[in-house]
């Protein structure tokens, strides 16, 4: 496995990852611009995607 795969294992508590797989992955730092981050989450919620109980802490966010 290459470096990036064995994070993204890591962090999904599975053995191994492919290419192309689809993970749901723990985030250590969630980055996004002020352009199109509220317009993301917005539709997130809208699909009720992002709930609070499920997104990390406001610690580990940062909109630049």
């Amino acid at each position: 496995m290459t470096i990036p795969e064995k994070i993204l294992a890591a962090h999904t508590g599975k053995e191994q990852v492919q290419p192309g797989e689809f993970i749901e992955a723990r985030v250590d730092l969630a980055l996004g611009n002020d352009i199109t981050a509220p317009l993301a989450i917005a539709a997130l919620r809208e699909r009720k995607s992002l709930s609070r109980r499920r997104s990390c802490g406001t610690s580990r966010r940062c909109i630049i």
